[in-house]
């Protein structure tokens, strides 16, 4: 990589650094309709608990990587370095752990003896795992100035992305199939109990679809940002610039599917004026899409005739 030229790394650190404001923006949005959400609810659900704090930590490490990319790096900035570099390890694998805790209670809304079981148990034994995990990751995270480009660039510990990755995996997939057979159960018990006589009842079957696609995406996201890291961990010793920033950016936008992708899987953490604004905008864009009536006054025939 020592054939890119400085442009180039400098351009790339500035598309990350804007990157990262612009994720920023988003996901101190999201923090301050959920907190605003919890304050004025007497007992929030923990679902809305687990938005706040993906959005939070997500807004943390988008915060540091924007000071990583925006800051003018010298060598005597080694300790503020170094904390930046920490607190991205810390914040991410924090963020991943609320991801995954947000399957746990969405898992338990729809099988409410679920908190009970075995593997439940184990599954949340393994998200409380991450939070060692990433004490372990912060006290190996490397950073150093690149005095070529003035940037700094951190050194993931190679241990961090592997076991966060195989957590992750097996966590979601398990959480994500305990989510999608209570709703199949639940479809099927609906199914013996109001055979179809003409009532319309709730499609258990398309939130199954949805919510599975979601959780695919969200857990693809993190699998492939844990992958890339891993490889540069592998193949250097200190990731070059262009390739540190480039990693870095990817696992902004990660970090923010995630996060929109927990809020589409809830409306919970919307505020009732903002829940109230969205549902009138989507009713007047349809309203307006749609094709006016033909006039009363105007017979079948003429209204037809009109037509061709």
């Amino acid at each position: 990589m020592t054939s890119v030229s400085p442009a180039a790394v400098r351009l790339m650190s500035d598309i990350a650094g804007g990157i990262a404001i612009a994720a920023l923006s988003i996901t101190l949005a999201v923090s301050a309709c959920s907190l605003f959400t919890i304050a004025r609810t007497r007992s929030a659900p923990t679902i809305v608990w687990c938005i706040l704090g993906t959005s939070i930590c997500t807004s943390m490490v988008h915060l540091s990587l924007t000071v990583h990319y925006t800051y003018p790096w010298t060598l005597n900035d080694g300790v503020l370095c170094s904390i930046v570099s920490r607190s991205v390890t810390w914040f991410y694998c924090m963020s991943v752990a609320f991801v995954v805790q947000f399957l746990h209670a969405r898992a338990q809304v729809v099988d409410e003896d679920a908190s009970s079981t075995l593997l439940m148990k184990v599954i949340q034994a393994g998200i409380l795992g991450v939070i060692p995990l990433a004490l372990v990751g912060v006290i190996g995270t490397q950073s150093y100035i690149d005095t070529d480009h003035g940037l700094c660039l951190p050194y993931y510990p190679i241990y961090v992305p592997a076991l966060l990755t195989i957590a992750v995996v097996a966590m979601s997939s398990l959480l994500t199939f305990k989510f999608v057979s209570a709703i199949r159960h639940h479809n099927e018990i609906i199914d013996m109990e109001q055979p179809a006589v003409g009532i319309a009842t709730i499609d258990y079957r398309k939130i199954a679809r949805q919510n599975l696609l979601s959780s695919s995406i969200a857990m693809s996201c993190t699998t492939a940002t844990m992958a890339f890291v891993l490889i540069n961990d592998i193949i250097f010793t200190r990731t070059p610039a262009f390739i540190m920033t480039i990693e870095d950016t990817v696992g902004v936008i990660d970090l923010t599917i995630n996060c929109a992708i927990l809020c589409t899987c809830s409306t919970l953490w919307m505020p009732p004026s903002l829940k109230t604004s969205l549902s009138n905008l989507f009713s007047s864009s349809r309203t307006s899409v749609s094709p006016a009536p033909p006039p009363r006054s105007m017979s079948p025939k003429r209204s037809s005739a009109a037509a061709r």
